[in-house]
């Protein structure tokens, strides 16, 4: 079932009389990024994944605060009829699954957050945010194909590149458009690159960690610790894109994590 609807668009798979959980994707991605984990869960779960706001088929804001965006994924929940769910989420997503369990203790079960911790990280995406934002107008092209040849120079890495032009679309008249609102990711970026202040939650979660990836390391253990006593943290033979490089493994963890 799909909706389209003034909250996050959504999609649901699954028993609605089944325990529930809600999958989110990360920054400049849309609800298909998280169907490898998304879809063989619906084969126990009532599986929601949503576009965020200012991405996919959402509504476009002028704010992103981790506030509002788990206040989206509660309106979702509201409307679903869901009382509780286990909230699963890959960077960006992971954040808000963590801010979901933070300001909505008595909304979450559990918690997966996908290679993020809850700390600040550094610009990283500034990069193409900029080469999106300077270097093209998509109405000079026709195709996902041509937008991304005329990227490489500024994005040198293809998987990159064919993750981003999945999220455009075309208009009626063929012309192309981003699904996902470039300037508003620009100018809360320094926002979704941060992390609320909060006191400690004891919700159980799990954070996998992909050992090929910058965004998780050793060091930050303690904090994690800190912020959430229960964790448990998992390592993978991967890069930041976990789910999508072994999602048979990534699901297998998940799927321990929640029957334990």
């Amino acid at each position: 079932m799909m909706s389209f609807t003034t909250m996050l668009h959504y999609c649901t798979q699954g028993e609605a009389s089944n325990p529930a959980i809600i999958t989110i994707h990360g920054l400049f991605g849309s609800l298909a990024n998280v169907r490898p984990i998304s879809q063989p869960l619906a084969k126990d779960y009532y599986s929601i994944t949503v576009d965020c706001r200012n991405h996919g088929y959402s509504f476009h804001n002028d704010s992103m605060t981790y506030a509002e965006m788990s206040r989206d994924i509660c309106d979702v929940m509201t409307h679903l009829g869901v009382p509780k769910a286990t909230i699963i989420g890959h960077s960006m997503g992971g954040k808000i699954a963590m801010a979901c369990g933070l300001y909505y203790p008595d909304k979450v079960t559990r918690i997966v957050s996908i290679d993020i911790a809850p700390k600040h990280y550094p610009p990283y995406h500034l990069g193409i945010m900029n080469a999106l934002l300077n270097t093209l107008s998509l109405q000079a092209f026709s195709s996902k194909t041509a937008v991304s040849d005329h990227l490489a120079a500024h994005i040198p890495n293809p998987a990159l590149r064919q993750f981003l032009v999945k999220s455009i679309a075309k208009n009626p008249d063929g012309s192309l458009h981003w699904l996902f609102n470039i300037p508003a990711i620009h100018h809360n970026y320094a926002t979704i690159t941060q992390f609320m202040d909060h006191p400690p939650s004891r919700i159980p979660i799990l954070f996998i960690q992909g050992t090929r990836s910058e965004y998780i390391s050793s060091a930050d253990y303690p904090h994690i610790y800190a912020q959430f006593p229960n964790a448990t943290i998992q390592s993978m033979d991967t890069s930041h894109w976990v789910h999508a490089e072994n999602p048979k493994e990534t699901l297998t963890n998940i799927q321990n994590f929640l029957n334990n």
